[in-house]
């Protein structure tokens, strides 16, 4: 607290000055004039002595003498609206306001608060509502306010303080680096000639270092900066740095790696070995990457602020180069399906103390895209007095093994949480190891055993929402199988499906609550194959048909395979289905389904999402209008095929001007396929034979 020069008899009986954090203070006064508080050292000099006398009844300042915030303060009732803020705010406040280039004049009662900036604009949210927040003064005054609830005051005065005339905020520049990304990631394969998802690994490490120097958390001789201009004179010397400390650091101390898997935010392999020694080999192309992530900042800014589609973008563009990635049936979800899938969830419906589950979740896409869209539910992840303790459960699974290489996943996941948490990191600096333990490595975890997810049995009956887009292969599911039964887990899997996506709907289905909901990506073959006529009949048995969403081919640019959204809802007990199947015909997806997937307008997921909505909260009154929406009943399910693009006309798909799509097959999966249409013949033709 500053040692201030009272002046005022108001001042002299103290109690005016408040610390709020990182040397910010609120300065409760009202009889105490501007002359004063020159006079002490509260505010800066002004020119206009007119100004001297005026009372205002508080400041929210920073350091000494910076005014934030001018605070004009009410009896509680007093101001209920717009009008009475503005009505209660004297002209004087806004030419204080220039004069201490102050751009907050604030009018609160104790409960309402209205922001006005310094030419008497409304301050005002992108909706042209105005801004409410409170400052928490009462919190404040009795120091009854916790340190992550004050940050959270600051940085909303930092934002609402840019504005432009009209009283809007401004919007800050927000990059998105994929070119960046590009040439980093062509830099280390020309270079390596390593597969494209190991130099991914090693795009994101280097991203994460510049970015964790960007907000401030890397500061000095730990910074990008620092190793930078190192690597001007001595490249050894950098790598070694680098490689030695500040990858250390951030590894070991300020993200921990996680007690049950090992796993941590980064783990490249091109700037240092398996025991984290620097490649000394690769110093000049560690150097060269350095000038490169340089040269980006010198020409767009700092990384403070990253667009969120990058991200997940940036993983898709790499890993579908990848080998082997198709052989696993990993086969990453475009984040347009992933939005439109969460904007098919109400948020008011799930609980506070929801569990929520992707148990094959890959690089993170549905949990983090959860935690973008409903902002209260990360808000479960902020920290209270220095501690993480979310109301939910929020959990994401990804099968690896023993081979380091099978980390990258949850590894990427991880990576990607913790860009989703920029903001978070800003403002709670010291509690980077906490969000490690109690966000990343509490929500995403690596499964070391040949079963993966599919040994996990302590979850029945457990998860209120359930998001995946699981693994689609049929090669080696005999053996999979074979260990569920050695195992003594077969009671989890009774439809005994083809595939790998045939179990993982036994166990969603399974770990679902009942009444619990879930949204599942599915390949056709599910809807249609004869061996899975058993999953079909346990699907209708056991859970509601919500919805069968068709996408079109090529939605998943690491396979041919025509997809579907299936949603799902367990039901409490043996019933009849009640409501019919909202089912949608889907045929862009607000991007190219080719390997360039430049953004398009034409997008079907919104108004297919909107439209779910709609019929969800009534479904049994719902109608639409759009020739892509059909409701079916329940019938049309029982003992068929499900692929429900059979069920619109010629002349329906020539309206929409839907071409005949033709599905491509790998060819084990065509034999397969020619093998169940013979048995299916032979089963017809025994069931002629026998008069049924």
């Amino acid at each position: 607290m500053w040692k201030y020069k009272l002046t005022s008899e108001e001042l002299n009986n103290g109690g005016f000055d408040f610390d709020i954090i990182d040397d910010y203070h609120y300065i409760k006064i009202g009889a105490t004039n501007v002359s004063q508080l020159i006079k002490a050292g509260i505010v800066k000099r002004i020119k206009r002595d007119v100004l001297k006398q005026n009372k205002p009844d508080g400041l929210i300042i920073y350091g000494k003498n910076t005014v934030k915030v001018l605070i004009e303060y009410k009896n509680s009732g007093i101001i209920n609206n717009v009008e009475d803020a503005n009505n209660v705010i004297s002209d004087w406040y806004y030419t204080l306001a220039k004069e201490l280039k102050c751009n907050i004049i604030c009018a609160s009662d104790g409960k309402n608060y209205y922001y006005f900036n310094s030419d008497k604009q409304l301050i005002q949210n992108d909706n042209a509502n105005p801004i409410r927040d409170s400052l928490y003064l009462s919190e404040i005054a009795n120091k009854s306010i916790s340190k992550e609830l004050a940050k959270d005051v600051i940085g909303f005065i930092n934002i609402i303080e840019k504005t432009d005339k009209n009283g809007n905020i401004e919007k800050e520049k927000v990059l998105n680096p994929t070119d960046l990304a590009n040439k980093v990631w062509q830099e280390l394969f020309v270079h390596t000639g390593k597969e494209p998802e190991k130099c991914l690994y090693n795009v994101v490490e280097i991203f994460i270092f510049k970015f964790l120097s960007d907000i401030g958390i890397l500061e000095d001789d730990m910074s990008f900066e620092y190793i930078y201009n190192m690597s001007l004179s001595d490249k050894e010397k950098a790598i070694k740095r680098y490689a030695q400390n500040i990858r250390t650091e951030i590894k070991s101390e300020m993200f921990p790696k996680s007690l049950e898997d090992g796993t941590t935010i980064f783990n490249g392999t091109i700037f240092v070995n398996e025991i984290g020694e620097p490649v000394l080999a690769q110093k000049d192309l560690f150097a060269n990457v350095l000038a490169i992530f340089k040269k980006y900042e010198k020409e767009n800014g700092t990384f403070s602020k990253i667009d969120k589609t990058f991200k997940t973008r940036l993983y898709e563009s790499f890993l579908r180069e990848s080998a082997g990635i198709s052989s696993l049936g990993q086969y990453f979800t475009p984040r347009n399906v992933i939005v439109s899938i969460i904007n098919m969830i109400n948020p008011d419906t799930i609980p506070y103390d929801a569990k929520i589950c992707d148990p094959f979740c890959g690089v993170g896409g549905f949990v983090l895209e959860l935690l973008n869209q409903i902002p209260r539910l990360k808000e479960n992840f902020k920290p209270n007095n220095g501690k993480i303790k979310s109301d939910i459960e929020l959990l994401g699974f990804d099968k690896g093994s023993d081979e380091k290489d099978d980390e990258r996943t949850i590894i990427l996941a991880k990576a990607n949480m913790l860009i989703y948490f920029s903001d978070y990191l800003i403002k709670y600096k010291d509690c980077l190891a906490e969000f490690s333990n109690k966000a990343f490595n509490s929500v995403f975890h690596l499964l070391k055993t040949n079963l993966g997810t599919f040994e996990l049995d302590k979850y029945k009956n457990y998860f209120d929402i359930i998001l995946s887009n699981p693994p689609y292969v049929s090669s080696g599911t005999s053996s999979i199988k074979a260990l569920i039964n050695e195992k003594g887990l077969s009671e989890m899997y009774p439809s005994n499906g083809r595939g790998l996506e045939g179990l993982a709907i036994d166990w969603i289905i399974n770990a679902l609550k009942p009444n619990g909901k879930a949204f599942i990506v599915i390949p056709d073959g599910i809807l249609c194959r004869q061996p899975d006529e058993k999953l079909r009949n346990n699907i209708i048995d056991k859970c509601i048909i919500n919805a069968i969403i068709s996408l079109p081919t090529r939605t998943f640019y690491a396979t041919p395979k025509k997809t579907y959204i299936l949603a799902l809802t367990k039901k409490e007990s043996i019933q009849e289905q009640k409501i019919p199947v909202f089912t949608y015909l889907v045929s862009d997806i607000g991007e190219q389904r080719d390997k360039r997937r430049f953004e398009i307008e034409k997008n079907d997921l919104i108004e297919m999402s909107r439209l779910y909505r709609q019929f969800i909260a009534l479904p049994n009154s719902f109608k639409s209008e759009s020739v892509r929406c059909k409701l079916q009943k329940i019938d049309r399910f029982k003992n068929q095929y499900w692929l429900i693009d059979k069920d619109w006309t010629d002349d329906e798909r020539k309206e929409l001007n839907i071409e005949p799509e033709y599905t491509e097959m790998p060819e084990e999966e065509f034999y397969n396929t020619l093998n169940d249409l013979s048995l299916y013949i032979d089963k017809l033709l025994k069931e002629v034979k026998n008069g049924v």
